[in-house]
Protein backbone atom coordinates (compact mmCIF):
# COMPACT_ATOMS: atom_id res chain seq x y z
CA UNK A 1 0.00 0.00 0.00
CA UNK A 2 2.93 2.34 1.05
CA UNK A 3 4.28 1.85 -2.41
CA UNK A 4 1.33 2.23 -4.22
CA UNK A 5 0.87 5.93 -2.67
CA UNK A 6 4.79 6.36 -3.35
CA UNK A 7 3.98 5.41 -6.88
CA UNK A 8 1.41 7.86 -7.67
CA UNK A 9 2.75 10.83 -5.62
CA UNK A 10 5.75 10.20 -7.71
CA UNK A 11 4.23 10.30 -10.96
CA UNK A 12 1.90 13.30 -9.42
CA UNK A 13 5.62 15.14 -9.17
CA UNK A 14 6.63 14.31 -12.36
CA UNK A 15 4.20 15.25 -14.04
CA UNK A 16 3.51 18.93 -12.23
CA UNK A 17 7.65 19.48 -13.15
CA UNK A 18 6.34 18.73 -16.84
CA UNK A 19 3.50 21.44 -16.63
CA UNK A 20 5.59 23.83 -15.14
CA UNK A 21 8.46 23.36 -17.41
CA UNK A 22 6.36 23.11 -20.30
CA UNK A 23 4.05 26.50 -19.26
CA UNK A 24 1.06 23.86 -19.50
CA UNK A 25 -2.24 25.73 -18.13
CA UNK A 26 -4.82 22.32 -18.60
CA UNK A 27 -7.82 22.70 -17.01
CA UNK A 28 -8.84 20.54 -14.29
CA UNK A 29 -10.64 17.48 -14.27
CA UNK A 30 -14.00 18.53 -13.89
CA UNK A 31 -14.72 22.70 -14.81
CA UNK A 32 -16.89 24.89 -16.28
CA UNK A 33 -20.05 23.28 -18.10
CA UNK A 34 -19.41 22.48 -21.62
CA UNK A 35 -16.19 24.56 -21.40
CA UNK A 36 -12.60 23.28 -21.47
CA UNK A 37 -11.72 26.81 -20.67
CA UNK A 38 -9.88 26.93 -24.63
CA UNK A 39 -9.59 30.41 -26.67
CA UNK A 40 -10.96 28.12 -30.11
CA UNK A 41 -11.23 31.59 -31.85
CA UNK A 42 -10.64 31.57 -35.81
CA UNK A 43 -8.71 34.04 -37.15
CA UNK A 44 -10.37 37.16 -38.09
CA UNK A 45 -12.05 37.17 -40.81
CA UNK A 46 -12.08 33.43 -41.89
CA UNK A 47 -14.97 31.54 -41.41
CA UNK A 48 -14.84 27.85 -40.31
CA UNK A 49 -14.73 24.92 -42.36
CA UNK A 50 -13.56 21.98 -42.15
CA UNK A 51 -13.49 18.40 -40.54
CA UNK A 52 -12.27 17.48 -36.75
CA UNK A 53 -12.45 13.40 -36.63
CA UNK A 54 -12.30 12.11 -32.60
CA UNK A 55 -10.65 8.55 -32.15
CA UNK A 56 -11.33 6.99 -29.31
CA UNK A 57 -9.59 3.80 -28.77
CA UNK A 58 -11.16 0.54 -27.85
CA UNK A 59 -14.92 1.32 -27.73
CA UNK A 60 -17.02 -1.73 -28.20
CA UNK A 61 -20.41 -0.32 -30.15
CA UNK A 62 -23.12 -2.59 -28.00
CA UNK A 63 -21.39 -0.97 -24.83
CA UNK A 64 -21.68 2.65 -26.38
CA UNK A 65 -24.73 2.42 -27.81
CA UNK A 66 -26.36 1.22 -24.61
CA UNK A 67 -25.13 3.62 -22.90
CA UNK A 68 -26.04 6.24 -24.99
CA UNK A 69 -29.55 4.86 -24.73
CA UNK A 70 -29.54 5.15 -21.46
CA UNK A 71 -28.48 9.06 -21.51
CA UNK A 72 -25.06 8.01 -19.91
CA UNK A 73 -23.10 9.86 -22.77
CA UNK A 74 -25.22 13.28 -22.84
CA UNK A 75 -22.23 15.51 -24.67
CA UNK A 76 -21.72 12.84 -27.36
CA UNK A 77 -25.71 12.98 -27.84
CA UNK A 78 -26.24 16.42 -28.20
CA UNK A 79 -23.66 17.67 -30.45
CA UNK A 80 -22.84 14.51 -32.15
CA UNK A 81 -25.91 12.05 -32.50
CA UNK A 82 -28.05 14.48 -32.91
CA UNK A 83 -26.68 16.61 -35.49
CA UNK A 84 -26.17 13.87 -37.95
CA UNK A 85 -25.40 10.44 -39.19
CA UNK A 86 -24.99 7.55 -36.13
CA UNK A 87 -23.81 4.21 -37.32
CA UNK A 88 -24.19 1.51 -34.73
CA UNK A 89 -21.91 -0.96 -35.78
CA UNK A 90 -19.68 0.30 -38.38
CA UNK A 91 -17.03 -2.22 -39.48
CA UNK A 92 -13.31 -2.09 -38.27
CA UNK A 93 -10.65 -3.49 -40.56
CA UNK A 94 -8.72 -6.84 -39.99
CA UNK A 95 -6.56 -7.21 -38.64
CA UNK A 96 -8.89 -4.89 -35.57
CA UNK A 97 -5.72 -3.39 -34.38
CA UNK A 98 -4.98 0.36 -33.46
CA UNK A 99 -1.86 1.46 -35.55
CA UNK A 100 -3.04 -1.17 -38.20
CA UNK A 101 -6.65 0.27 -38.85
CA UNK A 102 -5.23 4.23 -37.40
CA UNK A 103 -3.46 4.12 -40.97
CA UNK A 104 -6.78 2.88 -42.43
CA UNK A 105 -8.32 5.98 -41.27
CA UNK A 106 -6.06 7.88 -42.72
CA UNK A 107 -5.81 6.59 -46.07
CA UNK A 108 -9.34 4.87 -46.22
CA UNK A 109 -7.53 1.52 -47.38
CA UNK A 110 -7.37 -1.99 -45.74
CA UNK A 111 -4.58 -2.58 -43.50
CA UNK A 112 -3.38 -5.15 -45.84
CA UNK A 113 -3.61 -2.67 -48.79
CA UNK A 114 -1.30 -0.58 -46.67
CA UNK A 115 1.00 -2.96 -46.43
CA UNK A 116 0.34 -2.24 -42.50
CA UNK A 117 -0.62 -5.36 -40.72
CA UNK A 118 -0.10 -4.67 -37.22
CA UNK A 119 1.33 -2.62 -34.63
CA UNK A 120 4.74 -5.19 -34.92
CA UNK A 121 5.27 -7.27 -38.17
CA UNK A 122 8.01 -9.23 -39.42
CA UNK A 123 8.89 -9.29 -43.21
CA UNK A 124 10.72 -11.74 -44.38
CA UNK A 125 12.26 -10.55 -47.37
CA UNK A 126 13.93 -8.08 -45.87
CA UNK A 127 14.59 -9.92 -42.49
CA UNK A 128 13.52 -6.66 -40.15
CA UNK A 129 10.83 -6.64 -37.34
CA UNK A 130 9.25 -3.36 -36.45
CA UNK A 131 7.18 -2.62 -32.99
CA UNK A 132 5.79 0.94 -33.37
CA UNK A 133 4.74 0.81 -29.92
CA UNK A 134 8.56 1.43 -29.19
CA UNK A 135 10.09 4.99 -29.02
CA UNK A 136 12.89 4.31 -31.71
CA UNK A 137 10.45 2.62 -34.28
CA UNK A 138 6.72 4.72 -33.63
CA UNK A 139 7.62 7.44 -35.78
CA UNK A 140 8.11 4.66 -38.95
CA UNK A 141 4.88 4.24 -39.63
CA UNK A 142 4.35 6.92 -42.03
CA UNK A 143 7.81 5.82 -44.27
CA UNK A 144 6.31 2.00 -44.13
CA UNK A 145 3.15 2.61 -46.36
CA UNK A 146 2.86 4.22 -49.79
CA UNK A 147 -0.90 4.87 -49.90
CA UNK A 148 -1.78 8.72 -50.02
CA UNK A 149 -3.83 10.47 -46.69
CA UNK A 150 -6.89 12.34 -46.48
CA UNK A 151 -3.75 15.25 -45.14
CA UNK A 152 -1.84 14.80 -48.45
CA UNK A 153 -5.24 16.30 -50.46
CA UNK A 154 -5.00 19.62 -48.73
CA UNK A 155 -1.25 20.46 -49.43
CA UNK A 156 -1.54 24.06 -49.42
CA UNK A 157 -4.44 24.13 -45.87
CA UNK A 158 -3.46 23.93 -42.33
CA UNK A 159 -3.99 20.56 -40.96
CA UNK A 160 -3.21 18.97 -37.90
CA UNK A 161 -2.83 15.73 -35.81
CA UNK A 162 -3.04 15.42 -32.26
CA UNK A 163 -1.39 12.19 -30.75
CA UNK A 164 -2.98 10.98 -34.03
CA UNK A 165 0.15 8.35 -35.65
CA UNK A 166 -0.85 8.31 -38.61
CA UNK A 167 0.18 11.45 -39.93
CA UNK A 168 1.80 11.78 -43.37
CA UNK A 169 1.52 14.77 -44.60
CA UNK A 170 -0.22 16.98 -42.39
CA UNK A 171 1.44 20.59 -41.55
CA UNK A 172 1.22 20.21 -37.65
CA UNK A 173 1.84 16.96 -35.49
CA UNK A 174 1.39 17.55 -31.65
CA UNK A 175 3.14 13.95 -30.62
CA UNK A 176 2.58 15.06 -27.04
CA UNK A 177 5.13 12.72 -25.85
CA UNK A 178 7.06 15.04 -23.48
CA UNK A 179 3.77 15.97 -21.07
CA UNK A 180 1.92 12.44 -22.07
CA UNK A 181 4.32 10.33 -21.21
CA UNK A 182 4.83 10.36 -17.20
CA UNK A 183 1.31 10.20 -16.94
CA UNK A 184 0.63 7.24 -19.47
CA UNK A 185 3.90 5.43 -17.44
CA UNK A 186 1.56 5.41 -14.29
CA UNK A 187 -1.76 4.54 -15.90
CA UNK A 188 -2.88 7.85 -15.60
CA UNK A 189 -4.92 7.62 -18.89
CA UNK A 190 -8.02 10.66 -18.05
CA UNK A 191 -4.82 12.73 -17.98
CA UNK A 192 -3.12 11.54 -21.30
CA UNK A 193 -6.65 12.37 -22.57
CA UNK A 194 -7.31 15.87 -21.05
CA UNK A 195 -3.58 16.87 -22.18
CA UNK A 196 -4.35 15.63 -25.68
CA UNK A 197 -7.56 17.75 -25.58
CA UNK A 198 -5.58 20.81 -24.17
CA UNK A 199 -3.27 21.03 -27.83
CA UNK A 200 -7.01 22.02 -29.49
CA UNK A 201 -5.85 25.51 -27.74
CA UNK A 202 -2.64 25.59 -28.86
CA UNK A 203 -3.87 24.71 -32.49
CA UNK A 204 -6.12 27.17 -32.42
CA UNK A 205 -3.15 30.00 -31.14
CA UNK A 206 -1.21 28.63 -34.83
CA UNK A 207 -4.06 29.13 -36.55
CA UNK A 208 -4.42 32.68 -35.45
CA UNK A 209 -0.62 33.02 -36.24
CA UNK A 210 -1.06 32.03 -40.04
CA UNK A 211 -4.38 33.35 -40.57
CA UNK A 212 -5.64 29.62 -41.84
CA UNK A 213 -8.43 27.83 -40.00
CA UNK A 214 -7.52 23.83 -39.72
CA UNK A 215 -9.21 21.80 -42.49
CA UNK A 216 -8.46 18.40 -41.15
CA UNK A 217 -8.01 17.53 -37.53
CA UNK A 218 -7.58 14.35 -36.28
CA UNK A 219 -7.44 13.50 -32.52
CA UNK A 220 -6.23 10.54 -30.71
CA UNK A 221 -7.63 9.83 -27.40
CA UNK A 222 -7.00 6.34 -25.61
CA UNK A 223 -8.39 5.99 -22.26
CA UNK A 224 -11.09 3.16 -22.76
CA UNK A 225 -8.63 1.05 -24.33
CA UNK A 226 -6.55 1.07 -21.54
CA UNK A 227 -9.05 0.70 -18.84
CA UNK A 228 -10.60 -2.05 -20.90
CA UNK A 229 -7.15 -3.84 -21.24
CA UNK A 230 -6.51 -3.48 -16.97
CA UNK A 231 -10.31 -4.21 -16.10
CA UNK A 232 -12.56 -5.58 -19.11
CA UNK A 233 -15.02 -4.33 -20.43
CA UNK A 234 -17.60 -5.43 -18.30
CA UNK A 235 -16.39 -3.43 -15.67
CA UNK A 236 -17.76 0.27 -14.10
CA UNK A 237 -14.38 1.39 -14.65
CA UNK A 238 -14.70 0.66 -18.74
CA UNK A 239 -17.95 2.36 -18.48
CA UNK A 240 -16.21 5.01 -16.60
CA UNK A 241 -13.88 6.01 -19.07
CA UNK A 242 -16.90 5.81 -21.87
CA UNK A 243 -18.39 8.52 -19.33
CA UNK A 244 -14.89 10.76 -19.24
CA UNK A 245 -14.40 11.01 -22.95
CA UNK A 246 -17.67 12.38 -23.23
CA UNK A 247 -17.69 14.92 -20.58
CA UNK A 248 -14.11 16.29 -21.70
CA UNK A 249 -15.40 16.10 -25.48
CA UNK A 250 -18.52 17.89 -24.09
CA UNK A 251 -16.37 20.83 -23.17
CA UNK A 252 -13.84 20.88 -26.25
CA UNK A 253 -17.20 20.76 -28.31
CA UNK A 254 -19.18 23.35 -25.85
CA UNK A 255 -15.85 25.86 -26.74
CA UNK A 256 -15.58 25.34 -30.64
CA UNK A 257 -19.49 25.77 -30.66
CA UNK A 258 -19.02 29.38 -29.00
CA UNK A 259 -16.43 30.28 -30.99
CA UNK A 260 -18.23 29.76 -34.36
CA UNK A 261 -17.28 26.11 -35.47
CA UNK A 262 -21.13 24.06 -36.12
CA UNK A 263 -22.19 25.93 -39.54
CA UNK A 264 -18.98 25.11 -41.09
CA UNK A 265 -17.17 22.17 -39.47
CA UNK A 266 -18.01 18.45 -39.31
CA UNK A 267 -17.44 15.92 -36.36
CA UNK A 268 -16.36 12.54 -36.72
CA UNK A 269 -16.72 10.20 -33.44
CA UNK A 270 -15.48 6.74 -34.50
CA UNK A 271 -12.82 4.30 -33.22
CA UNK A 272 -10.24 1.49 -34.48
CA UNK A 273 -11.84 -1.74 -32.77
CA UNK A 274 -13.93 -2.83 -30.14
CA UNK A 275 -13.11 -5.22 -27.45
CA UNK A 276 -13.75 -8.17 -26.13
CA UNK A 277 -14.15 -9.94 -22.38
CA UNK A 278 -11.17 -12.01 -21.42
CA UNK A 279 -10.83 -14.59 -19.27
CA UNK A 280 -8.29 -17.67 -20.80
CA UNK A 281 -5.08 -17.62 -22.28
CA UNK A 282 -2.89 -19.41 -24.52
CA UNK A 283 0.29 -18.20 -25.34
CA UNK A 284 1.08 -18.85 -28.75
CA UNK A 285 5.05 -18.99 -28.98
CA UNK A 286 4.72 -21.09 -25.52
CA UNK A 287 2.75 -23.17 -27.80
CA UNK A 288 5.29 -23.14 -30.66
CA UNK A 289 8.40 -24.15 -28.30
CA UNK A 290 6.97 -26.31 -25.92
CA UNK A 291 4.59 -28.05 -27.91
CA UNK A 292 5.12 -28.63 -31.31
CA UNK A 293 9.18 -27.93 -30.44
CA UNK A 294 9.81 -25.11 -33.09
CA UNK A 295 12.35 -22.53 -31.90
CA UNK A 296 11.14 -19.38 -31.98
CA UNK A 297 13.59 -16.14 -32.53
CA UNK A 298 12.90 -14.48 -29.11
CA UNK A 299 14.90 -11.61 -29.78
CA UNK A 300 14.32 -8.53 -33.17
CA UNK A 301 16.44 -6.86 -35.63
CA UNK A 302 15.63 -3.64 -37.41
CA UNK A 303 17.40 -1.78 -40.15
CA UNK A 304 19.84 -0.82 -38.01
CA UNK A 305 21.54 -4.04 -37.69
CA UNK A 306 23.82 -4.64 -40.81
CA UNK A 307 22.32 -7.44 -43.56
CA UNK A 308 24.57 -9.80 -42.74
CA UNK A 309 23.77 -9.69 -38.85
CA UNK A 310 19.92 -10.19 -39.26
CA UNK A 311 20.48 -13.04 -41.72
CA UNK A 312 23.23 -14.55 -39.45
CA UNK A 313 20.26 -14.32 -36.55
CA UNK A 314 17.34 -14.99 -37.94
CA UNK A 315 18.61 -18.26 -40.16
CA UNK A 316 18.76 -19.69 -36.88
CA UNK A 317 15.60 -20.50 -36.24
CA UNK A 318 12.31 -21.71 -38.91
CA UNK A 319 9.91 -19.33 -36.93
CA UNK A 320 9.33 -15.77 -36.47
CA UNK A 321 5.66 -14.51 -34.81
CA UNK A 322 4.19 -11.35 -34.10
CA UNK A 323 0.77 -10.29 -32.87
CA UNK A 324 -1.24 -7.54 -31.21
CA UNK A 325 -4.35 -6.35 -29.50
CA UNK A 326 -3.43 -9.89 -28.05
CA UNK A 327 -6.39 -11.89 -30.18
CA UNK A 328 -4.49 -11.72 -33.48
CA UNK A 329 -1.41 -13.43 -33.97
CA UNK A 330 0.89 -14.19 -37.10
CA UNK A 331 3.44 -16.85 -37.84
CA UNK A 332 6.16 -16.84 -40.76
CA UNK A 333 7.35 -20.25 -41.25
CA UNK A 334 11.10 -20.92 -43.22
CA UNK A 335 10.11 -23.63 -46.29
CA UNK A 336 11.96 -26.84 -45.61
CA UNK A 337 14.55 -27.89 -48.12
CA UNK A 338 15.09 -30.85 -49.55
CA UNK A 339 17.94 -32.08 -47.46
CA UNK A 340 17.15 -33.20 -44.41
CA UNK A 341 17.27 -30.79 -41.43
CA UNK A 342 17.94 -28.01 -44.15
CA UNK A 343 15.86 -24.61 -44.48
CA UNK A 344 15.34 -22.52 -47.31
CA UNK A 345 16.33 -18.82 -47.41
CA UNK A 346 13.83 -16.60 -45.80
CA UNK A 347 12.64 -15.09 -48.60
CA UNK A 348 11.16 -18.51 -49.87
CA UNK A 349 7.64 -19.09 -48.62
CA UNK A 350 6.37 -22.20 -47.52
CA UNK A 351 3.41 -24.26 -49.31
CA UNK A 352 0.65 -25.50 -47.65
CA UNK A 353 2.00 -29.00 -48.07
CA UNK A 354 5.15 -27.83 -46.16
CA UNK A 355 3.18 -26.38 -42.79
CA UNK A 356 1.45 -29.39 -42.92
CA UNK A 357 4.18 -31.65 -43.13
CA UNK A 358 6.96 -29.15 -40.91
CA UNK A 359 9.88 -30.75 -39.25
CA UNK A 360 10.88 -29.86 -35.79
CA UNK A 361 13.61 -30.46 -33.57
CA UNK A 362 12.77 -33.77 -32.18
CA UNK A 363 13.51 -35.11 -35.74
CA UNK A 364 9.04 -35.39 -36.07
CA UNK A 365 6.77 -34.26 -38.46
CA UNK A 366 4.01 -32.11 -37.81
CA UNK A 367 1.13 -30.66 -39.72
CA UNK A 368 1.64 -27.41 -37.98
CA UNK A 369 -2.03 -25.88 -39.19
CA UNK A 370 -3.97 -28.31 -37.89
CA UNK A 371 -2.64 -28.37 -34.77
CA UNK A 372 -3.63 -24.62 -34.13
CA UNK A 373 -6.91 -25.97 -35.21
CA UNK A 374 -7.68 -28.36 -32.67
CA UNK A 375 -6.90 -25.74 -29.55
CA UNK A 376 -9.75 -24.69 -27.99
CA UNK A 377 -8.26 -21.26 -27.53
CA UNK A 378 -8.22 -20.87 -31.27
CA UNK A 379 -11.30 -19.79 -33.15
CA UNK A 380 -9.74 -19.02 -37.03
CA UNK A 381 -6.84 -20.39 -39.37
CA UNK A 382 -6.23 -18.46 -42.02
CA UNK A 383 -3.50 -19.48 -44.60
CA UNK A 384 -2.88 -18.45 -48.33
CA UNK A 385 -2.78 -21.55 -50.60
CA UNK A 386 -1.03 -20.50 -53.21
CA UNK A 387 -2.76 -19.97 -56.04
CA UNK A 388 -4.30 -16.72 -55.68
CA UNK A 389 -7.06 -17.95 -53.05
CA UNK A 390 -7.27 -17.51 -48.89
CA UNK A 391 -7.88 -20.48 -46.60
CA UNK A 392 -9.74 -20.33 -43.30
CA UNK A 393 -10.69 -23.14 -41.18
CA UNK A 394 -12.14 -23.78 -38.37
CA UNK A 395 -13.09 -26.68 -36.45
CA UNK A 396 -15.73 -26.90 -38.24
CA UNK A 397 -14.15 -27.36 -41.59
CA UNK A 398 -12.44 -24.90 -44.30
CA UNK A 399 -13.16 -22.53 -46.79
CA UNK A 400 -11.58 -21.02 -49.52
CA UNK A 401 -12.21 -17.04 -50.45
CA UNK A 402 -10.39 -16.14 -53.90
CA UNK A 403 -10.62 -12.77 -55.38
CA UNK A 404 -8.85 -13.32 -58.64
CA UNK A 405 -8.92 -10.18 -60.38
CA UNK A 406 -7.72 -8.42 -57.47
CA UNK A 407 -8.26 -5.72 -55.08
CA UNK A 408 -12.06 -4.60 -55.13
CA UNK A 409 -13.06 -7.03 -57.33
CA UNK A 410 -15.60 -9.93 -56.64
CA UNK A 411 -14.72 -12.31 -54.78
CA UNK A 412 -15.76 -16.22 -54.52
CA UNK A 413 -16.93 -18.03 -51.23
CA UNK A 414 -15.77 -22.14 -52.08
CA UNK A 415 -16.87 -24.49 -48.63
CA UNK A 416 -13.71 -27.08 -48.96
CA UNK A 417 -14.80 -29.58 -46.58
CA UNK A 418 -17.42 -29.62 -43.30
CA UNK A 419 -20.68 -28.67 -44.05
CA UNK A 420 -20.97 -24.50 -42.76
CA UNK A 421 -17.91 -24.35 -41.39
CA UNK A 422 -18.84 -20.44 -40.82
CA UNK A 423 -22.30 -21.35 -39.75
CA UNK A 424 -23.14 -18.89 -42.51
CA UNK A 425 -26.12 -21.26 -44.15
CA UNK A 426 -28.30 -19.81 -41.92
CA UNK A 427 -28.11 -16.13 -43.42
CA UNK A 428 -28.76 -17.16 -46.88
CA UNK A 429 -24.92 -17.53 -47.80
CA UNK A 430 -24.51 -20.26 -50.18
CA UNK A 431 -21.46 -22.44 -51.17
CA UNK A 432 -20.05 -20.92 -54.68
CA UNK A 433 -21.67 -17.89 -54.07
CA UNK A 434 -19.22 -14.41 -55.79
CA UNK A 435 -19.83 -11.03 -54.56
CA UNK A 436 -18.04 -7.73 -54.22
CA UNK A 437 -16.25 -6.35 -51.30
CA UNK A 438 -18.90 -3.96 -50.04
CA UNK A 439 -21.93 -6.68 -51.19
CA UNK A 440 -19.80 -9.00 -48.84
CA UNK A 441 -19.76 -6.58 -46.04
CA UNK A 442 -23.69 -6.44 -45.95
CA UNK A 443 -24.46 -9.83 -46.09
CA UNK A 444 -22.32 -11.44 -43.28
CA UNK A 445 -22.98 -7.92 -41.04
CA UNK A 446 -24.88 -9.59 -38.46
CA UNK A 447 -23.01 -13.12 -38.98
CA UNK A 448 -19.98 -14.27 -36.34
CA UNK A 449 -17.47 -13.29 -38.87
CA UNK A 450 -18.47 -9.46 -40.47
CA UNK A 451 -16.56 -8.42 -43.69
CA UNK A 452 -13.89 -11.67 -43.23
CA UNK A 453 -13.69 -11.93 -47.11
CA UNK A 454 -12.58 -8.60 -48.44
CA UNK A 455 -10.40 -8.07 -45.34
CA UNK A 456 -8.55 -11.96 -45.35
CA UNK A 457 -7.69 -11.73 -48.48
CA UNK A 458 -5.83 -7.71 -48.35
CA UNK A 459 -4.36 -9.19 -45.63
CA UNK A 460 -2.39 -11.94 -47.20
CA UNK A 461 -1.87 -9.74 -49.95
CA UNK A 462 0.33 -7.82 -47.55
CA UNK A 463 4.29 -8.83 -48.25
CA UNK A 464 4.42 -8.43 -44.26
CA UNK A 465 1.81 -11.11 -43.93
CA UNK A 466 2.31 -14.02 -41.58
CA UNK A 467 2.81 -17.51 -43.36
CA UNK A 468 -0.27 -18.46 -40.75
CA UNK A 469 -2.59 -16.29 -39.48
CA UNK A 470 -4.34 -17.24 -35.78
CA UNK A 471 -8.01 -15.11 -34.63
CA UNK A 472 -8.36 -16.01 -30.87
CA UNK A 473 -11.99 -17.48 -29.40
CA UNK A 474 -14.39 -15.63 -27.46
CA UNK A 475 -12.85 -15.47 -24.14
CA UNK A 476 -9.75 -16.26 -25.05
CA UNK A 477 -5.85 -14.69 -25.85
CA UNK A 478 -3.27 -14.93 -26.85
CA UNK A 479 -0.99 -13.70 -24.06
CA UNK A 480 -1.41 -13.77 -20.36
CA UNK A 481 -1.66 -9.84 -19.02
CA UNK A 482 -5.10 -8.56 -19.89
CA UNK A 483 -8.81 -8.95 -19.06
CA UNK A 484 -9.75 -7.61 -22.19
CA UNK A 485 -8.81 -7.68 -25.93
CA UNK A 486 -9.28 -7.17 -30.03
CA UNK A 487 -7.59 -8.23 -32.66
CA UNK A 488 -9.74 -11.03 -33.87
CA UNK A 489 -12.47 -11.65 -36.20
CA UNK A 490 -16.21 -11.39 -33.79
CA UNK A 491 -18.70 -9.15 -33.87
CA UNK A 492 -17.30 -7.23 -30.66
CA UNK A 493 -13.62 -6.57 -31.43
CA UNK A 494 -14.94 -5.93 -35.48
CA UNK A 495 -17.72 -3.28 -34.95
CA UNK A 496 -17.35 0.33 -33.69
CA UNK A 497 -19.64 3.61 -33.30
CA UNK A 498 -19.22 6.36 -36.02
CA UNK A 499 -20.90 9.50 -35.73
CA UNK A 500 -20.67 11.92 -38.41
CA UNK A 501 -22.08 15.23 -38.12
CA UNK A 502 -22.12 18.86 -39.28
CA UNK A 503 -24.51 21.54 -41.31
CA UNK A 504 -26.65 20.05 -43.61
CA UNK A 505 -26.24 16.84 -42.11
CA UNK A 506 -30.43 15.22 -41.39
CA UNK A 507 -30.15 13.37 -37.87
CA UNK A 508 -30.54 9.69 -39.00
CA UNK A 509 -28.88 6.17 -38.83
CA UNK A 510 -27.77 4.34 -41.03
CA UNK A 511 -27.08 0.71 -40.96
CA UNK A 512 -24.31 -0.40 -42.91
CA UNK A 513 -20.76 1.37 -42.93
CA UNK A 514 -16.92 1.03 -42.95
CA UNK A 515 -14.18 2.65 -40.52
CA UNK A 516 -12.55 3.18 -44.30
CA UNK A 517 -15.55 4.99 -44.68
CA UNK A 518 -14.62 8.14 -43.27
CA UNK A 519 -11.66 8.95 -45.81
CA UNK A 520 -13.85 9.42 -48.77
CA UNK A 521 -17.10 10.74 -46.98
CA UNK A 522 -14.91 13.68 -45.71
CA UNK A 523 -14.00 14.23 -49.02
CA UNK A 524 -17.22 14.87 -50.45
CA UNK A 525 -18.30 16.85 -47.23
CA UNK A 526 -15.59 18.82 -48.22
CA UNK A 527 -15.92 19.25 -51.99
CA UNK A 528 -12.60 17.78 -52.74
CA UNK A 529 -11.92 15.51 -55.50
CA UNK A 530 -12.11 11.20 -54.42
CA UNK A 531 -9.06 9.12 -53.93
CA UNK A 532 -8.54 5.86 -54.81
CA UNK A 533 -9.67 3.93 -51.77
CA UNK A 534 -11.17 0.97 -50.08
CA UNK A 535 -13.67 2.67 -48.62
CA UNK A 536 -16.58 4.29 -49.89
CA UNK A 537 -18.79 8.00 -48.76
CA UNK A 538 -21.49 7.74 -47.37
CA UNK A 539 -25.48 8.22 -48.61
CA UNK A 540 -26.08 10.82 -46.00
CA UNK A 541 -29.21 12.20 -46.25
CA UNK A 542 -29.61 16.37 -45.84
CA UNK A 543 -31.72 18.68 -43.83
CA UNK A 544 -34.36 19.81 -46.37
CA UNK A 545 -33.99 23.98 -46.53
CA UNK A 546 -36.11 26.16 -44.36
CA UNK A 547 -38.25 27.57 -46.93
CA UNK A 548 -38.73 23.90 -48.80
CA UNK A 549 -42.35 22.09 -48.41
Amino acid sequence: MIFFYLKRYVAFAIIMLTFLCAGCGMPPAVGKPDSYEQDLTPPTGVSPRGAVVFMVDGVNADIFDQMLQKGELPSINKYLVSRGAYVQKALASTPSITLANETALTTGCLPGNNNIPSVTWFDRYELVWRNYATVDQKDMLDGDHQKPTIFQQFPDDFTVSIFFQSHKGVTKFFENWQSAGPPYFFGMYDVVDRLTLYRTGEMMRMSRKTGKFPQIVYIYLLMPDFMGYHNGIESQDYRYALKHTDYQLGRVLGDMERAGWMDGVYFIFVSDHGLLEVTKHFHVDDFLQNTLKLDVAQKHRREKHPLAERQAYYNQYPCVTYGNGDRFWAVSLRKPAAEAGKFEPWNVRPTEADMRNYPNRANARIDVIARFIAESAVDVVAWADGNGGVNVATRGGQVTFRQPDGNGAAIEYKVVHGTDPLDWGRYGIKDGQKLLPREWMERTHETSYPGLPADICAYFRCKRCGDIALFAMPGYDFNNVHRAGHGGLRPGEMFVPLIIAGPGIAQQKIKYARTIDVVPTILELLGKSPMQVDGKALPLKKNKPQNAD
